[in-house]
């Protein structure tokens, strides 16, 4: 009787605990179920780099922002644009879909200088906004392969337990290879070495 008792209170509190970690709430949490990326209609794909003076061969900053549409890639703020080939565009859409691109780490920092733009009939469609520097991107939407990898924080705001999610969405040792290699092989203006 005494280990039924028990049995039973060890069922009751796991259900407990498991219901109660459902419901703290998760902030910072992405949910992506598709990769953009896949279903992408495009016919263009532009290289640009940005926040960089390539007659002084220095750094700048003049755009920093965590929101992927508002960078502005007029000749202004771009010191390199270059047209990528379309025989490219299945690496390049390799290469960002690829879980093994990401997960080494989480990037705090964000000063971009690489950006590739994607369009179809001269309508943007699709941006990824990349610093090398942090090895680290943001898009315009999601790419889900970024966001498999996180670990969670609990806390508590005002009295209620909540949990932070950071995702791993840094680039691994292999992804910041292939971006380095793909920036040197468009010969844009700033790589990262």
């Amino acid at each position: 009787m005494i280990r039924l008792i028990l049995f039973l209170t060890f069922i009751i509190s796991s259900l407990t605990e498991a219901y109660c970690q459902d419901s703290i709430p998760i902030v910072n949490e992405v949910k992506v179920t598709l990769n953009p990326l896949d279903t992408l209609k495009f016919d263009e794909i532009t290289a640009y780099n940005i926040n960089y003076d390539s007659i002084n061969n220095r750094k700048t900053h003049f755009q920093m922002s965590y929101n992927a549409s508002e960078y502005d890639l007029s000749p202004r703020y771009s010191s390199s644009k270059k047209d990528i080939d379309t025989a490219s565009f299945k690496g390049i859409i390799s290469l960002f879909s690829d879980t093994a691109t990401y997960g080494d780490n989480y990037a705090d920092c964000f000063e971009p200088r690489f950006v590739l733009q994607f369009k179809y009939e001269n309508e943007v469609r699709f941006r990824i906004v990349i610093c090398q520097g942090c090895g680290f991107l943001v898009s315009t939407v999601p790419i889900p392969a970024a966001y498999l990898k996180y670990y969670d924080n609990q806390y508590e705001d005002e009295g209620k337990k909540v949990i932070y999610r950071r995702y791993l969405k840094g680039f691994s040792e292999e992804g910041t290879i292939k971006i380095n290699d793909l920036c040197n092989k468009l010969k844009m203006g700033y790589c990262a070495n």
